[in-house]
């Protein structure tokens, strides 16, 4: 297909707490956009305070996508994510309205803009015999381990007790191989804060989820019956909140792992984005928001903006 008569699609992506809802919001009023969340646990229904689901208010009116498609008890599998963006995006461009694709969770970002070949794969007997066999004399840790090597943003996500979903990662993703031509016109935009500014705003957002509700909403998705180590209760915030809950752990000490693990997240994240080269970075402080809408504008108007960036602009993160 010739690039003129693919859809263009602009993809706003970076570290957890970097503010990226905020901006994708302020470029889609901007350039009559719709939002299609590339986030792997928003897309839960009543899953709102953990996940920092953008509110109504927050979404000004911009339509968001792939948010709330779910029960918190059924599957959601990197296929049928896959499935459900390109859908959204078809019916975004279907309605004369431009699609921005965003989210921090790596895998199901490469997925909805079609870079991922997804493997609708069967269970892998003899992989599974032998990873039994390891965790009756090494235990579970050995497994997590083992993903937290290959794919450490999906193992930030999945309790290490998790043995199914584990073991599902290294069946299907170990599969995949490298990734596909997107069938898009793809603009991929890098949206960073130095990692002090990233800490504090982690920081502020502890407080935020722990003071308005993150306890609660665990409690109550605890009382439907789902289980602590499987999602989407085995993510983060909800992981910490329900070993409180256990009185495995004190408020505070819960409060301390989430920070720790938010940042090894948001550590983990720019890593994973650091190996793609065709990410075009902007600093949120540096009059980013100005500079997006720019960017967008010019993108969806049929520019090549990746070779026209100004320098001054398009920096890379310093780490």
């Amino acid at each position: 297909m010739a690039a003129a008569d693919k859809a263009s699609v602009l993809a706003l992506l970076g570290p957890t707490a970097a503010g990226k809802t905020e901006a994708a919001v302020a470029v889609a009023r901007s350039v009559s956009a719709e939002i299609i969340s590339a986030d792997s646990v928003q897309v839960y229904r009543g899953l709102d305070v953990g996940t920092a689901k953008p509110t109504l208010a927050e979404r000004q009116g911009v339509p968001h996508h792939l948010i709330d498609v779910v029960e918190p008890g059924e599957a959601m599998s990197v296929a049928r994510f896959a499935d459900l963006a390109a859908a959204a995006i078809a019916a975004v461009v279907g309605r004369g309205k431009r699609p921005l694709v965003t989210g921090g969770t790596g895998l199901y970002l490469r997925a909805a803009l079609g870079e991922w070949q997804v493997v609708r794969a069967p269970p892998d007997r003899t992989l599974r015999s032998a990873w039994q066999e390891r965790i009756r004399v090494e235990g579970t840790g050995a497994l997590w381990q083992e993903v937290a090597r290959r794919y450490p943003e999906r193992a930030e996500e999945i309790s290490s007790q998790d043995v199914i979903r584990l073991l599902r990662v290294l069946e299907v993703e170990g599969r995949q191989g490298s990734a596909q031509p997107s069938p898009y016109r793809l603009l991929k935009v890098g949206w960073w804060r130095s990692r002090s500014e990233i800490a504090s705003r982690l920081e502020a957002r502890a407080k935020i989820l722990w003071e308005g509700g993150m306890v609660e909403e665990t409690s109550r998705l605890l009382a439907l019956g789902l289980e602590r180590d499987r999602p989407p209760l085995g993510s983060l915030g909800y992981r910490e909140a329900a070993a409180m809950l256990a009185g495995e752990v004190s408020r505070e000490q819960a409060i301390q792992t989430f920070l720790t693990r938010s940042r090894r997240l948001a550590k983990r994240q720019m890593t994973w984005w650091r190996t793609e080269h065709d990410i075009l970075w902007l600093h949120a402080d540096k009059d980013g928001t100005g500079r997006l809408v720019e960017l967008a504008t010019a993108f969806f108007l049929g520019e090549d903006v990746r070779r026209s960036c100004p320098a001054a602009w398009c920096e890379t993160p310093p780490y």
